[in-house]
């Protein structure tokens, strides 16, 4: 029976083609895919000629991860990510994911990487907002969380943010800010998935303050940590995105013994990434 379920769960995935994860919980084990197994905050994967399961760690992550699309971040990364180190890793211990595009790569990477906590911590309540404590999260339930924290406050900036984005050819997506009159106007545009709205800086902006989470841009093609003028000690979590100027999101996780992090407590964030952050942000946290 388990194995017709764990069947099931990989023929919905690839023909669905989705990148949040679908999992099964069976008594404390927790199947992230049919062969990469979560059991007391630690990875599994089973090794097909024991028939036994082994823990994932530092130097076979790679090899078993990549059947859930997690795969070694760029090479240029991994020197600087060393050099900011106060040791030296022989393994690469940073892993990106791509969660999807057309639109929805923001909002898919931000999902995952809470559905993922979950699976490690079910416990764990990121959410402040008590009507999105759930067991599964996906782009929709975060594009909601930013939708909704469009405000009175905050419309008319954010609004005349993006006409003027448009205005300079610096626009994404395919609504038109010049149309956007109201509130409802604006969150309605933000619930539309695919390429309608992207999510963009001003969206991180909204959803940190919504999630207690700040988000540390890894730029994948100038090997710096995007500024986005935010002050990472300001709260509790930190969520870290892999970032190509042409507005697209994927996310990193790390290994770290023989589990997979994907939202760092932020006392617990890798000494490395503070030493770049304040860097390249100039911003002493």
């Amino acid at each position: 029976m388990v194995i017709v379920i764990l069947l099931v769960i990989l023929i919905i995935k690839n023909y669905l083609k989705k990148n949040f994860i679908i999992y099964l919980i069976m008594d404390d084990e927790i199947y992230i895919t049919p062969n990469i197994i979560v059991k007391n905050k630690t990875f599994y994967y089973t090794n097909n000629e024991t028939n036994r399961l082994n823990k994932i760690n530092d130097r076979n992550w790679h090899k078993i991860m990549c059947d859930d699309g997690w795969f070694k971040i760029d090479w240029s990364w991994r020197v600087r990510l060393n050099e900011n180190s106060q040791k030296n890793n022989k393994n690469c211990t940073y892993a990106i994911r791509d969660c999807g595009g057309e639109g929805n790569c923001l909002f898919e990477c931000i999902a995952t990487a809470l559905n993922y906590t979950k699976a490690i911590e079910p416990s764990l309540n990121i959410i402040i907002d008590n009507n999105l404590k759930q067991e599964y999260y996906t782009s929709n339930d975060i594009r909601n969380i930013a939708s909704s924290s469009i405000t009175i406050d905050n419309f008319d900036c954010i609004i005349e943010s993006y006409k003027l984005a448009k205005l300079n050819n610096e626009f994404y997506g395919n609504w038109d800010p010049f149309n956007i009159f109201k509130i409802e106007d604006l969150q309605n545009e933000i619930m539309k998935m695919g390429d309608n709205f992207w999510g963009d800086h001003i969206i991180i902006n909204l959803l940190e303050e919504k999630l207690n989470v700040s988000f540390i841009l890894l730029n994948n093609e100038e090997y710096i940590i995007q500024n986005i003028m935010n002050n990472i000690r300001s709260h509790k979590y930190v969520i870290l995105l892999y970032y190509s100027t042409n507005l697209h999101f994927q996310l990193i996780g790390k290994i770290n013994k023989n589990t997979l992090i994907t939202i760092f407590e932020i006392e617990k964030l890798p000494i490395e990434i503070f030493n770049i952050f304040n860097k390249d942000c100039r911003v002493y946290n």
